[in-house]
């Protein structure tokens, strides 16, 4: 074993010298490794140092997901999930999540709600693409703050205003204030990264 397989870099050179031991129960010997010790350090070849790579990796994963904030879903029909969220004048709110959505959309009923609260202003227009090809000039406004869930806070989002009291989705315009997210439909979550506090 040279020195292309030490894993500690107080290891010393060469080969492991007088006794060699696998060590029953490890992971890295199901997967035929080498390990043994040489002047009191553990060795590892080079096969197991990237077993270790690959569990390091794993474990930091592990690390990862306990900072996510997990949102529940809810599944209304065949592959369509719904949120729920507060915003301050509009209340409880329900959003369809819509990952291929370039913008959050609220309804004008909705917004109304807002204003008064003081918890939407205007930023501009968007044109939007109906579902039968025909154009549509929408109101951009900028939510100043939305609640997903329970806690997780997300500031100054962009949402465009769709008519009456159509249905309201949560685009990336949102999501990606909290990024990276995963969403996952077994069980059906979101799992958000990047969430502000509500007493913040």
């Amino acid at each position: 074993m040279g020195s292309q397989g030490r894993f500690f870099p107080a290891a010393p050179q060469g080969r492991c010298q007088g006794s060699y031991q696998p060590r029953a129960g490890f992971a890295a010997d199901r997967v035929t490794t080498e390990i043994c010790h040489c002047g009191g350090v553990v060795m590892f070849s080079a096969r197991s140092k990237w077993v270790w790579v690959l569990f390091s990796l794993l474990a930091a994963g592990t690390v990862l997901a306990d900072s996510y904030r997990i949102i529940p879903m809810n599944q209304k029909h065949l592959a369509t999930y719904y949120v729920q969220a507060s915003m301050l004048g509009s209340g409880d709110v329900e959003f369809m999540v819509d990952t291929g959505a370039g913008y959050t959309t609220i309804n004008e009923y909705t917004l109304e709600l807002l204003i008064e609260a003081g918890n939407a202003t205007p930023v501009g227009e968007l044109t939007g693409v109906m579902a039968d090809g025909r154009e549509l000039r929408l109101p951009l406004y900028r939510i100043k703050r939305l609640v997903l869930g329970e806690d997780c806070v997300l500031n100054d989002v962009d949402a465009a205003v769709f008519p009456q009291e159509t249905r309201m989705l949560l685009g990336l315009s949102a999501l990606e204030k909290a990024a990276p997210f995963v969403f996952s439909t077994n069980p059906p979550r979101l799992s958000l990264s990047n969430c502000g506090t509500v007493a913040g």
